[in-house]
């Protein structure tokens, strides 16, 4: 109260007295100019400014807003006093508070009204304590490191029907670590100013309506960064070469955006990567050899259209999950696949996959998913699949296999989807695989219609009950 009494008597005009102020503004009313300006929108003015809150008003304006602006006369706030812009009415909202607020509630306030304003805040679905007389830290959404500093250190408003843009003040919050605004209706571009946010760990941006780029700010000073997902939006533009500053972030998710170009290969500088998502992007050029370095990564799911696997994905043993289904793959599946024992799901489906499925895959004994529909493969089906003994889905329709499925596979257990049709498969469906239905089995063939002329593949069926998914089709 002390440090802002001072400022109060710096500004105060010739007629007031420091009282006078505390008095006017302890029953400053903004209801009315905040309801005018839920009608008349952000762009619109209110008619009467609430005279109890001109002084304290100016005293902010003058003395407080240049340096949260951190300029000699707050040029990043240029709006009229009567404005409904959002940054005027959170520093309205601030009246009432001006003694009892010390320094670090008083930004806290102004950014959060900033992007309460900003983004809707009167629709959104939760925003229990948001404007409340109480602190800023209870707000929904919102916590910080103590009541004591009340730093914040997380915004967490995901599935909350914002809408709107990112106001760029965001970035004044410099103790924010985690920043979670997913599956909402956010639109407009990343502000730069993020990267101001040093302490950042995760930034969640998904499934909005973001447009632009993805600023290179971000990862300039983000050495703290762990988690960074921008999945499901509009951004266009490349991927930032500065992403090879993180060192430290663990996921990275593009995927389902317009970026253009090709994986910077400063991304291999990401040694403590374990997921990396570039699936439905329009990437081109491949993955960059230094990929090789990520020995940490666990998840990759990508877009790409490449000649084959490339040999360094061979090397990373800690990989569990592989999607990379409609890429348009070409070349062998490796034998070198089967050093990758810790793999869960392997989707590689809709490519252009020759060769045999080598016997190698029996070493994947953690394997859960295995999609390999819709390629070129051919040959017979290895008896070493029968090891796969945690496999629940076995998807090899539209290929070129030849030969009867092998008996093994009856170890299957645990499988439910086993889908072969369109491969010209002969012989009859092995009575090991028909008793899989005792166990865990949902589907088999894979037939898009029991009237298909071959809808187990050109395999015959022993009994009624083995393909009782076509009850009408001969049996032997």
């Amino acid at each position: 109260a002390t440090a802002i009494g001072v400022v109060v008597r710096g500004v105060l005009s010739r007629d007031e007295t420091e009282e006078d102020v505390l008095v006017q503004h302890s029953i400053c009313q903004v209801e009315s100019a905040l309801d005018e300006c839920n009608s008349k929108g952000r762009d619109g003015t209110f008619t009467t400014f609430p005279k109890p809150c001109l002084s304290a008003y100016n005293i902010l304006r003058t003395a407080w807003i240049p340096q949260v602006y951190d300029n000699d006369n707050g040029g990043g706030f240029d709006h009229d006093r009567h404005s409904c812009q959002p940054a005027n009415l959170a520093l309205l909202m601030l009246v009432d508070g001006v003694i009892e607020y010390d320094s670090t509630s008083r930004l806290n306030r102004f950014v959060l009204n900033i992007l309460f304003f900003e983004m809707g805040g009167r629709v959104w679905q939760r925003k229990e304590n948001w404007q409340g007389p109480g602190t800023e830290c209870e707000w929904y959404g919102i916590e910080c490191d103590n009541l004591i500093s009340k730093r914040v250190t997380k915004l967490s408003l995901g599935k909350n029907w914002l809408e709107g843009t990112i106001p760029t003040e965001l970035g004044l919050l410099t103790s924010l670590q985690n920043v979670s605004l997913n599956d909402n209706a956010i639109k407009g571009k990343i502000p730069s100013e993020i990267g101001a946010i040093q302490q950042i760990r995760e930034l969640d941006l998904s499934f909005n309506l973001l447009t632009g780029s993805v600023p290179a700010e971000i990862f300039q000073s983000a050495t703290f960064l762990v988690d960074f997902d921008l999945g499901s939006n509009r951004l266009k533009g490349t991927i930032p070469t500065e992403i090879g500053n993180s060192s430290s972030l663990e996921r990275i998710v593009f995927s389902r955006n317009f970026i253009d170009g090709t994986i910077p290969t400063q991304i291999g500088n990401c040694h403590n990567l374990r997921s990396l998502g570039l699936y439905e992007l329009r990437l081109n050029g491949g993955f960059p050899s230094e990929m090789g370095n990520l020995k940490l990564l666990q998840e990759i799911s990508a877009s790409l259209e490449l000649p084959e696997i490339p040999g360094w994905m061979y090397g990373l043993s800690e990989l569990n999950d592989i999607f990379m289904g409609s890429s348009g793959i070409g070349g062998t599946l490796s034998s070198e696949i089967g050093r990758l024992t810790n793999l869960r799901t392997v989707f590689l489906f809709v490519s252009s996959m020759v060769g045999s499925l080598p016997s190698e895959i029996g070493l994947l004994t953690s394997l859960v998913t295995l999609d390999l529909s819709a390629n070129r493969l051919s040959g017979t089906i290895p008896t070493e699949v029968g090891q796969l003994r945690n496999l629940e889905e076995l998807l090899v329709a539209s290929n070129r296999f030849t030969g009867n499925l092998p008996t093994e596979m009856g170890n299957l257990s645990n499988l439910e989807k086993l889908l072969f049709s369109d491969n010209p498969l002969s012989g009859v469906i092995p009575e090991e695989i028909c008793n899989l239905w005792d166990y865990s089995l949902e589907t088999l063939g894979g037939a898009g219609s029991c009237s298909d002329e071959a809808p187990f593949g050109g395999l015959q069926c022993p009994s009624r009950s083995c393909c009782r998914e076509c009850p009408n089709i001969p049996v032997v």
